[in-house]
């Protein structure tokens, strides 16, 4: 198979925003610090469209039960997501979760700013409604994603 790149960035930068009970999840996408003409679409061409993000939550005092709560809420009643197609909103190109140290922690690499930020509007209620600590997301333009 072959391998599709997903976004090129001049450099990784941290959004300066960064989640919180009120939405700021569906706005730290949009605060990433890149001028418009080096957002690119998903094979780098002049079309304008926003370029792939990581994104990565660490979640102290997260648990595997609260994480499979959102999850399940998020998907109706279904239970985990094992297909992106199956995902809540389109744009999502990767997902991981599992337990850290101190928590709980994802990384999930996003096709665009605009994908995370409409996922942050359907996330961060659940998050809040099964008791999961609001972490902060660290957010990430992506230099090269290989999705074969």
């Amino acid at each position: 198979m072959g391998a599709d790149v997903v976004g090129v960035a001049p450099a990784l930068a941290p959004a300066p925003e960064t989640m919180g009970p009120n939405g700021r999840i569906a706005r730290a996408a949009r605060s990433l610090p890149c001028s418009t003409e080096n957002r690119q679409s998903r094979h780098s061409d002049e079309s304008g469209s926003n370029m792939a993000i990581i994104t990565v939550f660490d979640i102290p005092g997260g648990t595997q039960a609260q994480y499979e709560q959102v999850t399940n809420e998020m998907t109706g009643g279904r239970g985990l997501v094992r297909n992106r197609k199956d995902w809540p909103v389109p744009g999502l190109i990767s997902h991981a979760a599992g337990p850290s140290p101190t928590g709980w922690f994802v990384t999930d690499v996003w096709e665009s700013e605009d994908a995370f930020a409409k996922f942050g509007k359907k996330l961060a209620p659940l998050m809040e409604k099964a008791g999961m600590p609001m972490g902060e997301p660290a957010v990430y333009q992506a230099f090269n994603v290989v999705t074969d």
